[in-house]
């Protein structure tokens, strides 16, 4: 059907762009081994898309706002953190530059790389999301409950979450509407289709087809070694 076919372009769209910047890699070490990753040439690709906010804000525009969440992380860590803890360490006082850290964001997005001091390590947006598609009969109703009792402050069973992220927000009563308060500003998001446009499984008849593709891109784009150690 066409979720099988959407999930088929998915997967070759994302393993073509792999292996374009793997050949480009390859291309730029030839000649250079026992050199470190720092000698050697590299091209860097800033994409940057822009923040989205529209009426309606779907997964697409989530996906959008978290690649510039992690893109402003990047730009603290390296313009901000490091500079500055260069020149303490070097003996410059050119006072401390406060600025806003997004980690927090990132973390209810893509989930905190060290557990939180109860011990527990609290699910992100995307892994709810992903656990909710396999589940029998996943709504979006019941994608957006996950959200809500897992990172709102207030829930249906409490008012003080322990494991709220104040990052997010949404109505104790909303069916379809969340807001995450990234650091250009509240964006909010409609759920309706976050379980569709995130089923992209791809059958095991669909990898074969492609193994058995004449064209070696295609068919190295699920290298039957891949599938036993995912098995």
């Amino acid at each position: 059907g066409t979720r099988a076919r959407d999930a088929l372009a998915k997967a070759i769209y994302s393993g073509i762009f792999d292996w374009l910047v793997g050949t480009i890699n390859k291309q730029f070490s030839k000649g250079r081994k026992g050199r470190s990753f720092d000698m050697l040439l590299n091209v860097g690709i800033l994409d940057v898309f822009g923040f989205e906010v529209f009426g309606n804000n779907s997964l697409e525009q989530l996906f959008i706002n978290y690649a510039n969440e992690k893109l402003q992380q990047f730009f603290n860590q390296y313009v901000f953190k490091s500079e500055q803890g260069l020149y303490a360490e070097e003996g410059i006082d050119v006072g401390f530059v406060r600025f806003r850290d997004n980690q927090e964001c990132l973390d209810l997005i893509e989930g905190a790389a060290k557990k939180r001091s109860f011990g527990v390590k609290i699910p992100s947006l995307l892994k709810i999301l992903d656990e909710c598609v396999v589940m029998p009969k996943p709504t979006d109703e019941k994608l957006l409950r996950r959200f809500i009792e897992t990172h709102n402050l207030i829930t249906s069973t409490t008012s003080k979450n322990p494991t709220a992220n104040k990052h997010f927000s949404a109505k104790r009563s909303s069916k379809h509407t969340f807001v995450i308060k990234h650091y250009s500003g509240d964006v909010a998001y409609n759920v309706t289709g976050f379980i569709v446009k995130n089923k992209d499984h791809v059958h095991l008849s669909l990898k074969d087809l492609l193994r058995a593709s004449e064209l070696s891109i295609l068919s190295g784009l699920f290298p039957p070694e891949a599938e036993a150690k995912n098995d």
